[in-house]
């Protein structure tokens, strides 16, 4: 998914023939963010695992904040973890009235991702964030 979203949206910045840039999920959900049970199989190398894992998030997070057109999610369900904190970098957030935004980062012992300690206190405020 990363990999694909990031492909995506570095191909639309760079092409000129492109003004703006859509995002939004298919089905019911936006995203349901990252599949954390995967980590806890037997067998999963934590250690090379997680080095690949933050290379790949760091360039997903990048395309974000690096995108030169304007960025514009049409959230048309729920957004959880990663795919609710990136909605805080793109220029435009457009919510169905099925759209919820969960960030279960704390509850899950997980650090928050996508620049949220960063985006989140500017655009909410400190009082919505904590």
């Amino acid at each position: 998914m990363y990999e694909g979203i990031t492909k995506a949206l570095n191909s639309s910045s760079n092409d000129e023939s492109v003004v703006a840039t859509v995002i939004t999920g298919s089905g019911d959900f936006y995203s349901s963010g990252n599949d954390i049970k995967g980590y806890m199989t037997d067998g999963f190398d934590f250690e090379k695992q997680s080095q690949e894992a933050a290379t790949i998030l760091e360039r997903f997070v990048a395309s974000f904040v690096n995108h030169s057109k304007i960025l514009i999610a049409v959230v048309n369900g729920p957004a959880i973890g990663i795919a609710a904190t990136t909605l805080a970098l793109c220029d435009y957030v457009i919510a169905s009235d099925k759209a919820y935004f969960y960030t279960p980062f704390t509850s899950l012992g997980l650090s928050p991702e996508g620049c949220s300690t960063h985006t989140f206190p500017r655009l909410l405020g400190t009082r919505k964030v904590t």
